[in-house]
C-alpha cells in the first residue's frame, strides 16, 4: 500500500460517486501519463486477459483511448478543464459476473499505474490511495488515507459516529450491481479511535483499520475482511469514492 506520509503524493486523481457512477477527476496531464504508463504494460493486460479467459470470464481486450479498460469499461471526458474516467456500474445475473469482474481488473491496474506517475504536480495533496486486486476467485480491496484525511474524519464527519451518506452510496452501488436482493446489512462509521469501518452483506464483510491506533497527524490503512467477490468490493470502494469526495469538499 502506498504511504502518502513517507512519500508526499500530490494529487493523481479524485474518487467519486454519483447516481450509480464512478468516477476518477484527475488533470490532463495525469491523464496523458496515466494513458502512457498503461500502455507500457500491455503485456501484463494481455496475461491478465489470458487469465480470466481460462477460468471463463470474457473481460475483453483493455481499451486505450477514449474507452479505457477491459471492455473499454471507463469512459474519458473532459470537464471543467479536468479529465473524468467514468464508470456506470454494470448489473450482474445471477449466473454471470463478468461484467463486475472486467471493471474490478481494470481498477486493479489503473489504480497501480495512477500511483506510480512520477513527476506530477498539483498544489493539493493525494487525500486517499486506494488498492483493488483482481484475480480469478480473488478480489481484495485495501485503502490509505492521507493525515489530512484521517484528521478531518476524526474531526465530525457525520452524524455522531456514523456515516449515513457513505452508508446510503454503498446501498445504492449495490442495488444498481445486484437488484435481486434486498439491501442490508450495510454499515458505515468511526471506530472509538476516530477510525474509518465500512461494511456490507456478507460474513462480516468490509474495510477496516490494519492494526494500532490513529498516530495525531499521521494516515492509516484500511484492509479488507472476508471480500468474496467483485460485487461486495466495488460496493466498498463506492463508499470511499464518496468519502473522499466529502474530505475533498471539506479540506479544498
Amino acid at each position: 500500500m502506498f504511504d502518502l506520509e513517507r512519500k508526499p503524493y500530490a494529487r493523481r486523481y479524485d474518487l467519486g460517486y454519483e447516481d450509480g457512477f464512478l468516477a476518477l477527476r484527475m488533470s490532463k496531464l495525469v491523464a496523458e501519463m496515466a494513458h502512457t504508463r498503461l500502455l507500457l504494460s500491455s503485456d501484463r493486460l494481455e496475461d491478465a486477459q489470458t487469465a480470466f479467459a481460462e477460468a471463463g470470464f470474457a473481460i475483453g481486450e483493455f481499451g486505450f483511448e477514449s474507452s479505457i479498460g477491459f471492455g473499454g469499461v471507463l469512459i474519458e471526458r473532459e470537464k471543467d478543464g479536468e479529465v473524468g474516467w467514468e464508470l456506470d456500474l454494470p448489473s450482474i445475473r445471477p449466473d454471470d459476473h463478468t461484467p463486475l469482474i472486467a471493471v474490478s481488473a481494470t481498477l486493479h491496474f489503473v489504480f497501480q499505474a495512477m500511483m506510480h506517475l512520477e513527476g506530477v504536480e498539483d498544489e493539493r495533496p493525494q487525500l486517499l490511495a486506494v488498492d483493488v486486486h483482481a484475480t480469478p476467485g480473488h478480489y481484495p480491496i485495501g485503502a490509505r488515507l492521507s493525515g489530512a484525511m484521517a484528521a478531518w474524519c476524526a474531526s465530525g464527519i457525520g452524524t455522531g459516529h456514523t456515516l449515513p451518506e457513505v452508508e446510503a452510496v454503498m446501498r445504492d452501488a449495490w442495488s444498481i450491481m445486484w437488484p435481486r436482493e434486498a439491501v442490508g446489512g450495510f454499515h458505515a462509521m468511526l471506530d472509538a479511535g476516530g477510525r474509518i469501518i465500512l461494511g456490507c452483506p456478507g460474513q462480516a464483510t468490509g474495510l477496516g483499520p490494519l492494526h494500532g491506533r490513529m498516530v495525531p497527524g499521521e494516515g492509516y490503512a484500511l484492509d479488507c475482511h472476508n471480500v468474496d467477490g467483485a460485487l461486495q468490493q466495488l460496493a466498498l470502494l463506492a463508499g470511499l469514492a464518496r468519502l473522499n469526495q466529502l474530505a475533498r469538499r471539506g479540506l479544498g
